[in-house]
């Protein structure tokens, strides 16, 4: 064996070819682990991509404070006001309520700001049809 092809198989030993492969991110190429375990790129690439996702998202949650706000501006504000202004209005969005225009008529008159239970849920379920047809009659202002 003469002294180049000799020194052509020591060059191309296992691990030069590993290290040959590890260079070329986007070119099908293969990270390499010491225990000559061979990760494709675009795994790599989504499990860096999650953890950067799963950090940000903590982050804000964190930051603004996701995990405690509340829908509700001032809840005692508005239980006050549903204490004071709710009317109980059984069936009328459903139209089991007897005359439905004249209860919207009277509720309009009112200082009614919340109306209980003014869609019956028994054993049929509610039309929400009529209950939204119902809805843009009352013509409150709030």
């Amino acid at each position: 064996m003469d002294k180049e092809t000799r020194n052509k198989k020591l060059r191309d030993r296992k691990v030069d070819q590993l290290a040959r492969d590890v260079f070329g991110l986007f070119n099908n190429r293969n990270f390499t682990l010491v225990s000559k375990k061979k990760i494709k790129s675009w795994k790599a690439l989504s499990i860096v991509a999650f953890a950067f996702g799963f950090a940000v998202s903590s982050i804000l949650i964190v930051k603004n404070n996701l995990e405690n706000q509340s829908r509700a501006e001032n809840v005692s504000r508005i239980i006050e006001q549903m204490k004071k202004r709710g009317c109980v209005a059984d069936g009328l969005l459903t139209g089991s309520g007897g005359d439905t225009d004249r209860s919207i008529a009277l509720i309009e008159r009112s200082k009614c700001e919340y109306l209980h239970r003014a869609v019956e849920t028994w054993v049929v379920p509610p039309d929400f049809s009529l209950v939204e047809n119902n809805m843009k009659k009352v013509k409150k202002a709030v």
